[in-house]
């Protein structure tokens, strides 16, 4: 499958999360276009697939809809609550979060030593239109941002936002969905109180280096034999 397939296939699936979404929230296509700023032909065109959202569009809307950001990108079947933004926290909150993202971008393609006009041959656009990304004047439709890691050299990962109210909620939201992913029985293990110390040691020896778990290891099979 081609890069054009595969985009094509991204938006048609990020687009029909948004609509089941939007529908369990009960929301108009309007009031989630106010909220980002936009207008309600183009929302409409992220639900329909014909167009995929900036990274920061897909931040607040996880945000609105009370999911983790991975169910849209990702495709993660966890949802949990999380409180949302009115219309101005929302586009001040994208503006800002659009600004890092390009600094970010540029300045990993300005190391990289790569010519303007070539990346933007291969994304296909003008390098008119990839300055306006680059200077953070324009969203980067999500597809482009993806490519654009990829020639950079870059984990796409790097760019989700962690700090402050909304990248707090996001990461709480990734925790939740990824503790939901685990098997029932240590999920149960794990909300015990009483089993802590084990879930503490676990985490302690996670962060030791390998020789050292070999020695703790080989100490353990002394005592039992």
């Amino acid at each position: 499958m081609n890069d054009d397939l595969n985009q094509n296939s991204r938006a048609e699936i990020i687009g029909q999360r948004l609509t089941i979404l939007r529908e369990k929230k009960r929301l108009r296509v309007g009031e989630v276009a106010t909220t980002l700023g936009i207008t309600s032909n183009r929302y409409k065109n992220y639900e329909s697939g014909d167009q995929i959202p900036s990274l920061p569009e897909l931040e607040v809307l996880a945000n609105l809809y009370s999911t983790p950001i991975s169910f849209l990108i990702s495709f993660d079947e966890s949802l949990i609550e999380a409180s949302g933004m009115d219309a101005l926290q929302a586009q001040k909150f994208m503006q800002l979060r659009q600004r890092i993202i390009a600094t970010r971008l540029r300045k990993a393609l300005d190391e990289a030593d790569l010519p303007r006009k070539d990346i933007a041959t291969a994304l296909g656009i003008s390098p008119k239109e990839l300055s306006s990304y680059l200077t953070g004047k324009k969203p980067i439709p999500l597809a482009l941002l993806e490519v654009l890691c990829r020639i950079a050299a870059i984990a796409m990962q790097s760019f989700y936002g962690t700090q402050g109210m909304v990248g707090e909620q996001l990461t709480m939201a990734e925790r939740v969905a990824g503790f939901r992913q685990l098997p029932a029985d240590l999920q149960n293990f794990i909300a015990q109180p009483i089993n802590r110390p084990y879930v503490e040691l676990a985490k302690r020896l996670s962060s030791l280096p390998a020789e050292e778990l070999r020695s703790i290891a080989e100490g353990l099979l002394d005592i039992t034999f």
